[in-house]
């Protein structure tokens, strides 16, 4: 179904529904026995523009999700990218001290505080994303240095 289809939907629906609920909803309406309460025109009118609203509304839903689907997306792959940085050791053996790029803030501020993960060293003040990411790079050149020595 495309997004133009089901948006003349909604355009048509909504208000049909608003006045179906208007004008087919009774006046007053049995609560129990013997018990009568008045829907005044107030009541209708008020339920049938939220049916109305609520029609568009959901139409209107189905555009956004459309538009922004691989914006979303993008977001999602980002997130789960640092949750796995999250908890990325950073190997002991790595020199801190001598990394290139880093700011010197930063650098001072890893090689006194030695975090543990890139994580803990994204949440030291000082410590920018831009460091972050410089960081990340040296440990996975870190890492396939020391693999591919041990083979």
């Amino acid at each position: 179904m495309s997004l133009a289809l089901v948006k003349r939907i909604g355009l048509i629906a909504g208000p049909l529904l608003g006045l179906l609920c208007y004008y087919l909803l009774p006046p007053h309406y049995s609560t129990g026995p013997g018990e009568w309460v008045e829907f005044s025109q107030a009541g209708r009118t008020t339920l049938g523009m939220m049916v109305w609203m609520a029609t568009w509304w959901m139409t209107e839903a189905v555009e956004i999700e459309v538009k922004y689907a691989g914006y979303l997306a993008r977001e999602e792959d980002a997130v789960a990218r640092m949750r796995r940085q999250e908890s990325l050791e950073i190997p002991p053996e790595l020199d801190l001290a001598h990394l290139s790029g880093l700011s010197s803030e930063a650098r001072g501020l890893l090689v006194r505080l030695r975090p543990r993960t890139l994580g803990a060293a994204g949440r030291i003040a000082g410590v920018n994303p831009p460091d972050l990411a410089l960081l990340a790079v040296h440990i996975e050149r870190h890492r396939r240095a020391r693999d591919g020595s041990r083979t």
